[in-house]
This record gives C-alpha cells, structure tokens and sequence, in this order.
C-alpha cells in the first residue's frame, strides 16, 4: 500500500510504502534497520500477523532524509 503521511521535517506530506497484515491483539509496527528494507520481515510477518496486527513501513526514510 502507499499512503501519503504528515511529518514536522518538511511542509508537505511524505508518500511512503508500507504493509499491514493480521488483525485483533496488539498492533506492532517493525522498523528496518538502515541499509535495509521491509524484506528483511518476510519470514517474520506472517507468523506474527496471525495473532497481532503488524505493520511494516520506510520509517527510517521518512526520519532520515523527510522523504
């Protein structure tokens, strides 16, 4: 999905990439690492998406570079 998302580093919304899986139980947001990207959850999304709703977005682009 992709989704523009409001930010103080810049004065207009910031269009970004992210994944929801699972819903119910407790929602949880994975955040890659730098010089990484959302697949470095492939494995580990499904299984936790079973139980918890999981979200998986670039917010080290946004932080980093507010864009």
């Amino acid at each position: 999905m992709s989704s523009d998302i409001a930010t103080p580093l810049i004065n207009q919304p910031v269009n970004t990439t992210y994944v929801k899986q699972g819903s119910g139980g407790t929602p949880i947001l994975l955040i890659h690492g730098f010089d990484s990207s959302v697949l470095e959850f492939r494995r580990l999304l499904p299984l936790l998406s079973r139980d918890n709703e999981m979200w998986v977005s670039k917010w080290a682009q946004i932080i980093i570079t507010g864009s």
